[in-house]
């Protein structure tokens, strides 16, 4: 039993020996896309947003008469 242990310990395992898996990295295109948009599209469409937020968010601010125009 202690021999079958010092040969199993002495010999390579086959782990060691097997070819690592290459670390394949995403490429650029291929990164983080949310609805299919990179990362510029997605910048323009929040932006859009909050200019639109503002501009309805002033509109109704003057038509419940909280705002005045001068």
């Amino acid at each position: 039993m202690l021999d079958d242990m010092r040969r199993t310990a002495s010999e390579p395992s086959k782990q060691e020996n097997a070819p690592q898996p290459e670390n394949k990295r995403p490429q650029p295109e291929e990164g983080k896309k949310f609805l299919g948009m990179t990362a510029k599209q997605r910048f323009i469409i929040a932006l859009l947003l909050l200019v639109s937020i503002c501009v309805l968010g002033s509109l109704c601010l003057v038509v419940f008469g909280k705002v005045y125009f001068p």
